[in-house]
C-alpha cells in the first residue's frame, strides 16, 4: 500500500471512530429523558442497556463470522449502514419496546464498526503502531467528550433527541462515503495450522476475556450511569452533570493522545497494569462525596490506554489469527458489560444509586487482577509455543 493510501486509511478510520463515538455515547445523556418520555424506571433502563449490549455481542459475533468472507473495510461500511438505519428508525419510536428494537439494530451496527476499525488499523504496516491505535481511540474520546457536553446542553435547551438521531443517521452517510475510498490492507498468508487456536492458548484468551470485559464494564457503565448518578443523588440538571462526564471523556481523549508515546517506552502490558492501578485509585477517591467528583473525572486519563493497548497486545500475541481472537475477546467483554449494566440498573432499585455505583470500581479491580495474571501467563505461553514449534518442524 502506498504511503498516501496508508495515511488516508488511517485518517478515514479516525473520522469514522469519531462519528461512532458521537452517536454511541449519547445514550448516557439521554437516560433521564428516556425515563420521562417513555415513563420507565431505572430497572427498565437497565433492561434497555442489557438488551442493547447483547445486541453488540451479536453484532461482534456476526462480524467475526463474516470476516472469513469479508474484509475489515467491508465490515466497517456494513456496520455504518446498519447503525445509520437504526438511528433513523429509532427517531420515530413512540413506545419503549420500539426504542429497544431501534437500539438493538443500531448497536449491532456499532459492533461491526468496532471490529472493523480495531483490526484494519493494526493491519496497516506503519511504525509505532501503539501510537496509531491509541490515536484511533483518542478520536473516540473526543467524540464522547463532545457528545456529553453538547448533548447535555442541547437536552437542557429543549432540543428533541429524535432530531439528534436523524442527524446521527446523516453522519453515518458521510462516514460511508469517506470509507468507500479506503484501500483494504493486504492480508499476509499463513499456513492453515497457524490459524487454529491451540489448547495451550485458551487460558490466556480466557484471562483477556475477563480482564477486558470488566475493564469495558467500568468504562461503559461510567458512560451510562455517571450522569444519572449525579442527577438523582445531587439534584444536578443534565447540563450540570454532563460537565463531569465530559471531563472524564476529555481526560480519556487526552490520555490516548499522549499515552501511545508513553506505552511505547515502558511496554504494553506493564503500561496497562500501571494505568489500571492508577485508574482504580483515583476513581475510588472520586466517589467519596460530591466535592471529589472532579477526581473521578480526572481518572479518565488513566483509563485511556487500557482498551486500545489491550486490543493491540491481543493482535501481537495472536498474529496468526488476530481478527478471530479479537472477535472472541470483544464478544466476551461485551457479555460482561451487558450483565454489569443490568446489575447496576437492578441494584439502583434494590440498594440505592450510591451503593450500586460502587460496582464500577469493583469491576476495575477485577480487571487489574486479570491483567497481572496475563503478564505471568505470557511466559508460559511463549514456552509452550516454542515446544510446539519443535514438535511440528
Amino acid at each position: 500500500m502506498k504511503k498516501s493510501h496508508k495515511i488516508y486509511a488511517i485518517v478515514a478510520s479516525f473520522i469514522v471512530m469519531f462519528i461512532m463515538a458521537v452517536t454511541e455515547s449519547i445514550r448516557g445523556v439521554l437516560i433521564p429523558t428516556f425515563m420521562i418520555d417513555f415513563n420507565v424506571d431505572d430497572k427498565k433502563i437497565g433492561m434497555l442497556l442489557l438488551i442493547s449490549t447483547f445486541a453488540y455481542v451479536v453484532g461482534t459475533y456476526i462480524a467475526g463470522v463474516l470476516s472469513r468472507k469479508m474484509n475489515q473495510k467491508q465490515i466497517a461500511i456494513l456496520g455504518m449502514i446498519i447503525s445509520g438505519s437504526g438511528f433513523l428508525g429509532t427517531s420515530f419510536a413512540t413506545t419503549f419496546p420500539h426504542l429497544i428494537v431501534g437500539y438493538v439494530i443500531l448497536t449491532i451496527g456499532i459492533g461491526f464498526i468496532v471490529l472493523g476499525l480495531n483490526t484494519i488499523v493494526p493491519a496497516i504496516k506503519v511504525a509505532y503502531i501503539g501510537i496509531i491505535i491509541n490515536l484511533l481511540h483518542f478520536f473516540y474520546g473526543v467524540g464522547a467528550t463532545l457528545t456529553q457536553r453538547v448533548g447535555g446542553y442541547l437536552i437542557t435547551a429543549g432540543v428533541n433527541w429524535r432530531h439528534m438521531f436523524i442527524a446521527f443517521a446523516c453522519l453515518y452517510v458521510v462516514g460511508i462515503i469517506i470509507y468507500t475510498f479506503v484501500d483494504q490492507p493486504k492480508k499476509e498468508q499463513h499456513e492453515k495450522s497457524s490459524e487454529k487456536i491451540h489448547s495451550y492458548e485458551v487460558p490466556i484468551i480466557v484471562l483477556f476475556c475477563i480482564g477486558l470485559g470488566f475493564y469495558v464494564a467500568s468504562e461503559m457503565q461510567t458512560l451510562n450511569w455517571l450522569l444519572n448518578y449525579q442527577v438523582k443523588l445531587f439534584g444536578y440538571t443534565e447540563d450540570q452533570a454532563s460537565r463531569y462526564v465530559a471531563l472524564f471523556f476529555g481526560m480519556l481523549a487526552t490520555g490516548r493522545l499522549i499515552g501511545g508515546y508513553i506505552i511505547e517506552k515502558i511496554g504494553y502490558l506493564k503500561g496497562i497494569t500501571i494505568a489500571t492501578t492508577l485508574a482504580l485509585f483515583t476513581y475510588c477517591i472520586g466517589l467519596i462525596d460530591e466535592s471529589t467528583l472532579v477526581v473521578l473525572s480526572i481518572s479518565g486519563i488513566f483509563f485511556s490506554i487500557v482498551y486500545p493497548t489491550t486490543i493491540l497486545v491481543i493482535q501481537k500475541v495472536f498474529e496468526h489469527n488476530a481478527m478471530r481472537v479479537v472477535s472472541i475477546v470483544t464478544m466476551a467483554a461485551s457479555l460482561v458489560n451487558m450483565i454489569s449494566g443490568y446489575v447496576i440498573g437492578y441494584l439502583n432499585v434494590q440498594i440505592g444509586i450510591r451503593a450500586s455505583y460502587f460496582s464500577i470500581p469493583i469491576s476495575l479491580g477485577v480487571a487489574l487482577v486479570m491483567f497481572v495474571m496475563i503478564r505471568l501467563e505470557m511466559k508460559r505461553l511463549d514456552k509452550n509455543r516454542e515446544e510446539y514449534r519443535k514438535v511440528t518442524v
